[in-house]
């Protein structure tokens, strides 16, 4: 089942990144709301789901918006197919969208790596704010173009694959649960119960010797058993 959602998350953050627009990279906060939605998981799921998509290279992430808890303000992270064509397309759009809301905001055209170098030196001036959120866009899609063209064996789709099926084994692998202790199953008072004993049915056979026929007969009773834990 883990892996019949994986695949579908995965197609998601693919029709995303189809769209090539100022949405191709689908933020955390809003793609995890989308996802619980359309397949019904929890938001551990929707957690596990995407570390191991990213652990077997099939998508890549980075921070979009920094967590700032002095204004009320989470985390955000954007979700990128970890292919090499999908990330230098979007390379080149994020870059040129950064060029142009540079313009558009200070009526000056610049060149991208004097915006990013702009972005470096003054921070805290477009922490948050959507030249800054554009900008981390271009620099970390620039940077995954370079990591993938790097290291070009670990994101070939034979690798890929292997990678899934090992890190997906572990979550799949079902585990023996655990006995619940009797206050605890029945929603008793953990201290009063606390040594209450676990109750379980058992089949138990009797035989007698009937008065009116002296052949044996046997019956079967079903009963409780109880043991102290």
């Amino acid at each position: 089942m883990l892996k019949k959602f994986a695949e579908e998350i995965f197609r998601k953050i693919l029709e995303h990144n189809s769209k090539i627009n100022h949405e191709s990279i689908p933020h955390s906060d809003s793609f995890e709301k989308e996802i619980r939605s359309l397949i019904g998981i929890d938001k551990p799921d929707f957690d596990r789901i995407i570390r191991v998509l990213k652990d077997s290279h099939w998508i890549l992430s980075f921070e979009i918006i920094k967590e700032d808890r002095d204004n009320e303000i989470k985390r955000v992270d954007g979700y990128v197919e970890a292919d090499l064509q999908t990330v230098r397309k979007l390379k080149n759009y994020f870059q040129k969208l950064l060029m142009d809301e540079y313009e558009k905001q200070f009526n000056k055209r610049m060149l991208v790596h004097q915006i990013v170098k702009d972005i470096y030196t003054r921070p805290s001036f477009y922490k948050n704010t959507p030249i800054g959120q554009i900008g981390n866009k271009a620099i970390m899609l620039d940077e995954y173009e370079n990591l993938i063209e790097r290291n070009f064996t670990e994101f070939t789709e034979s690798w890929k694959l292997k990678k899934f099926s090992e890190v997906l084994t572990p979550w799949t692998t079902s585990s023996s649960p655990k006995r619940t202790p009797l206050h605890r199953r029945y929603h008793l008072p953990g201290r009063r119960y606390q040594n209450a004993p676990l109750i379980h049915p058992v089949t138990k056979t009797f035989r007698r010797i009937s008065p009116n026929n002296p052949s044996r007969r046997s019956f079967r009773y079903t009963g409780w058993n109880s043991f102290s834990v």
